[in-house]
């Protein structure tokens, strides 16, 4: 049985699958409707980790290589159709490392690589450590960033429940860099226009990760753009249905 990747639309014969990575904290909410969207043959998975969810039971895991050697095993049995990677915020870098990962394997490799709301992994952007602060702090800093519902976050008996898997993804977001690497997968950017958390001079960064030239698409909106803008949404379709006509790529 799959523990890291849950369908959020069953598809017997799928023609293309959608990994989507989550923001840290975030889950599979975030693209519960995403299978409104897209075609009724295209499946969309949604990464599902130690610590939360159904796996609530298991450790939170606060690095990237650890949480992307969890995620090979599973991602195996997936990559038998062509596939793309999403991921918003922590989870861009989350979708790029892996997508490094699987350069070194003998499987198919992604299509695109779309990076939300996130720097580049070499960015220089000062990253503000909050992962190790004091409970009630950080609970003030997740209102503050948003994503988290504000209902969530009264609730002290479920906080103290959630906090460890939240700040585990903070972790992994503040430390986490690579020096340039480019993959040989085309990558696009999706970032809102009103987006503070990231600055968007240096969203051409993200080239230095690609062998191919890398597009930027701008939305309306601030770091959660991604949960009311639904023309992003018409993008990545667009972006999937022009990926999936393209030949197999397979690493020999």
């Amino acid at each position: 049985m799959l523990k890291s990747f849950l369908p959020i639309n069953q598809v017997s014969s799928p023609r293309f699958r959608v990994f989507c990575f989550p923001y840290a904290g975030g889950g599979h909410t975030t693209f519960s409707d995403w299978p409104d969207y897209i075609d009724n043959d295209i499946e969309v998975l949604v990464v599902s980790l130690p610590g939360k969810g159904k796996r609530f039971s298991e450790p939170a895991i606060d690095n990237m290589e650890e949480l992307v050697n969890s995620l090979l095993s599973d991602f195996k049995q997936l990559s038998d159709v062509p596939y793309l990677f999403f991921g918003h915020s922590l989870g861009a870098r989350v979708a790029f490392a892996l997508a490094k990962e699987l350069e070194k394997l003998t499987v198919r490799q992604p299509l695109q690589l779309v990076v939300s709301g996130s720097p580049a992994p070499n960015s220089n952007e000062n990253v503000v450590k909050l992962s190790d602060k004091p409970d009630q702090e950080f609970i003030e800093k997740l209102h503050i960033i948003g994503g988290t519902p504000p209902e969530v976050l009264a609730q002290e008996e479920l906080m103290e429940l959630i906090l460890p898997s939240i700040r585990a993804d903070f972790k992994i977001a503040e430390e986490y860099q690579s020096l340039p690497h480019q993959l040989n997968v085309p990558i696009t950017v999706f970032t809102g226009k009103e987006d503070l958390d990231v600055n968007q001079s240096n969203l051409s960064l993200w080239q230095d990760f690609s062998k191919s030239p890398i597009s930027i698409n701008h939305y309306e909106g601030g770091h959660f753009f991604i949960e009311t803008q639904k023309n992003a949404l018409k993008d990545l379709v667009t972006i999937i249905n022009d990926s999936a006509i393209e030949p197999e790529q397979l690493v020999i």
